[in-house]
């Protein structure tokens, strides 16, 4: 069985729930696809703790909801089904390619190391026109297609692995203006508003639970 929900809970320092949305998890033929308020994205999942099908997250603060937001960012960066910020390269595009620069972050067991190690490598690469979209004044390439050109130009060492193409991913901007921010502005609320929605809240539960 595969998770079926990503909770993100906003908490006070005593961990009482203020607030917190459910984001659904479907599978799919190939991958786990997380559905967000604006868009499907598959996201990769290992290592999240589940609770009866549920990944649980909490945060109290900005500092720890940026936290939650990085790492669900990075999840969707290992997969391929976005795509990848990258940056203009070389003397300008033609009518059948452009050269692009990307980031990717590879992993791997150097012979003098016993622990994994991580690294970030800038390749500057040539793709076709066709594959390069600009949103917003940016320019972005489906992130399958960097993985799989990387990958077949067999740039880094054999003992290193590919984890990721980095890249700001398509959706970044709208899943922290729509999931997380909104969350945040329930801490600019007067704290006695705060303690009576948390004991309507507990009140709720506790009358569910005698029913």
């Amino acid at each position: 069985m595969h998770p079926t929900t990503l909770i993100y809970s906003l908490v006070t320092n005593t961990r009482t729930r203020i607030h917190s949305i459910e984001l659904p998890i479907r599978a799919t033929a190939r991958s786990l696809q997380l559905e967000l308020p604006f868009a499907n994205v598959d996201v990769w999942l290992g290592g999240y703790g589940e609770i009866n099908g549920r990944i649980l997250q909490s945060f109290s603060c900005e500092e720890t909801a940026r936290s939650s937001y990085n790492r669900l960012c990075d999840r969707i960066k290992v997969c391929t089904s976005s795509l990848a910020k990258v940056e203009a390269a070389g003397k300008g595009p033609t009518e059948k390619s452009r050269k692009v620069r990307v980031l990717a972050v590879y992993v791997g067991y150097p012979e003098d190391y016993r622990v994994p190690v991580e690294a970030v490598y800038t390749h500057t690469i040539t793709i076709p026109a066709s594959m390069v979209k600009e949103i917003s004044g940016s320019l972005y390439v489906p992130r399958w297609f960097l993985r799989k050109a990387l990958i077949d130009r067999q740039v880094r060492q054999p003992y290193e692995h590919l984890v990721r193409v980095e890249g700001e991913w398509d959706g970044e901007e709208k899943l922290w203006r729509e999931v997380f921010e909104p969350m945040l502005n329930y801490l600019n609320e007067p704290a006695s508003s705060i303690s009576k929605k948390c004991s309507s809240r507990a009140l709720s539960h506790s009358l569910a639970d005698a029913q």
